[in-house]
């Protein structure tokens, strides 16, 4: 497994809820991340919409100039297609309330 605490609850969550062993998590999560991937980059699709979760969107950066570390060159950095994920609305709304309460019930910590 990868070594990231919020991956590795993620997959033991995963995992109860389905009733699989984690390692079958894990392999079914790399290959929904792989199909995402290779949606985007390999169709002319601008998002990928999963409900009451939220979307992956394509998003065009702009040209801009910056500097690169540790020098103090102005290079141009060029136009580029990035992925964005923007929770739906109800995601979201739960996720605000499920960390509200945890810190109503810890003292202000989450």
């Amino acid at each position: 497994m990868i070594k990231n605490e919020g991956y590795n609850i993620f997959l033991k969550e995963y995992a109860k809820i389905s009733n699989f062993s984690i390692e079958k998590a894990e392999e079914l999560t790399k290959n929904f991340i792989e199909a995402i991937r290779n949606t985007l980059s390999n169709y002319e699709i601008q998002n990928i919409l999963l409900k009451r979760l939220g979307s992956f969107i394509v998003h065009e950066q702009k040209e801009r100039n910056g500097t690169l570390f540790g020098k103090k060159e102005v290079v141009t950095f060029p136009a580029k297609k990035a992925i964005k994920f923007k929770f739906s609305r109800n995601a979201k709304e739960k996720i605000e309330e499920n960390i509200k309460e945890r810190k109503r019930k810890n003292g202000g910590v989450l």
